[in-house]
């Protein structure tokens, strides 16, 4: 089943951004219960995850403006992070798998900032990092960056408790992912040390601009969600994707003007495995998977229902970030977006088996129709849970 364009309404625009996949180099292991459910026998971890950064340039009358979307982690997160962030950190990386091995662990062996440098960009070129939202494998480290590079994030950071359940865990709390708790709301805006509980450092925004992005300024509306019109071409949105975290932002860039446009949706953390998007009404499960005992050892699943939804500890609201994923089912029916989120380890693969063509600085993504990047990765999700077919 495929929506006719009117539904995802993308506005008309021949304008385009060039789009880089930034690999930030960073290592992340989490529990898969921290982030959504049900569990499988067999696929209890999300293991040696990047985090998706992205390199967007827009040029017009031989003027280039650079954005980027998200830092992934920071090489120095040991002793960069806020007590508050490095106080659930720690008692993350305290936590065993069933089999003993552990549960979490986070690396970077360079910071954004670095591979951009070594890449033949200077950083300082940059005129804005947007964060998709404020978790530390997203948010690197913004002060590597000179004063002129602003800090854009969403609603909703100051006061940061908009939508959240006083008994939702956060990254602050002491508990195993699941269940009620009676932890306090997150503390993003001021940061530590102003804030002694903040989840952010000062030193990520003081020296610079940080846009706070209004909830009225989503003028335009595309497949459900409000949006911002960053350069006021339709050449890239930020768009509001509420669930996972306060003021959380997805990126959609037109990459093409061709068939009514080409588009590359950074989906950030609205969802941490494909198979929380997929398979959908608009893309059903493949027959062989059907035809197999897959469904029946996956509590709810069904041939045109994602095998997982958002759950556990990480979310802010998964109800709200559920919502968020049936409106991106729909403008993932159109074969002319490549959706990439934050951490999807088969796009990764997909990317580096190209020789990494797909990675800054060798080339942009712009071209991901013509390589057939969508049909290329659209099930490899499905070797996580290839044990049960």
């Amino acid at each position: 089943m495929a929506l006719p364009a009117h539904v995802i309404n993308f506005p008309a625009s021949t304008n385009t951004v060039r789009v880089y996949v930034v690999d930030s180099t960073s290592d992340i292991t989490v529990p898969n219960a921290f982030l959504f459910g049900p569990s499988v026998p067999g696929f209890e971890l999300l293991k040696n995850g990047n985090s998706f950064s992205f390199l967007i340039e827009h040029t017009v009358d031989g003027k280039t403006r650079k954005v980027l979307f998200d830092l992934g982690t920071r090489t120095d997160w040991a002793t960069g992070f806020s007590p508050a962030a490095l106080k659930g950190l720690e008692h993350l990386m305290t936590l065993k798998s069933s089999t003993g091995e552990p549960a979490a662990a986070l690396f970077a062996a360079k910071d954004v900032h670095t591979v951009l440098k070594d890449g033949g960009v200077d950083p300082d070129s940059v005129e804005a990092i947007v964060w998709s939202h404020a978790h530390i494998d997203h948010t690197g480290n913004p002060a590597l960056f000179g004063p002129g590079t602003a800090l854009v994030v969403g609603p909703n950071y100051a006061p940061c408790n908009h939508g959240l359940s006083p008994h939702v865990h956060t990254h602050a709390e002491k508990g195993e992912g699941e269940g009620e708790g009676d932890a306090p709301p997150p503390r993003l805006l001021p940061g530590y040390p102003e804030d002694p509980e903040s989840l952010l450092v000062e030193t990520d925004y003081k020296g610079r601009e940080l846009r706070q992005i209004k909830q009225e300024e989503f003028t335009v509306t595309i497949g459900g969600f409000g949006a911002l019109d960053y350069f006021g071409d339709g050449s890239f949105y930020l768009l509001d994707t509420p669930g996972h975290a306060p003021g959380h932002l997805c990126g959609l860039a037109r990459v093409s003007s061709e068939d009514g446009g080409h588009f590359v949706l950074m989906a950030g953390d609205a969802f941490h495995h494909m198979g929380e998007l997929r398979p959908n009404p608009y893309r059903p499960l493949p027959k062989e998977y059907v035809d197999s005992k897959l469904l029946s050892q996956i509590e709810g699943s069904a041939p045109d229902k994602p095998l997982f939804a958002p759950a556990g500890a990480m979310h802010l609201n998964a109800g709200e970030a559920t919502a968020t994923l049936v409106k991106m089912q729909a403008i993932d029916s159109d074969p002319n977006v490549f959706i990439i989120a934050a951490h999807d380890m088969h796009v990764f693969a997909a990317l580096e088996a190209e020789d990494r063509r797909g990675f800054f600085p060798q080339g942009t993504i712009n071209d991901f129709v013509e390589r057939g990047l969508v049909a290329q990765t659209e099930w490899t999700f499905l070797k996580d849970v290839e044990h049960l077919k």
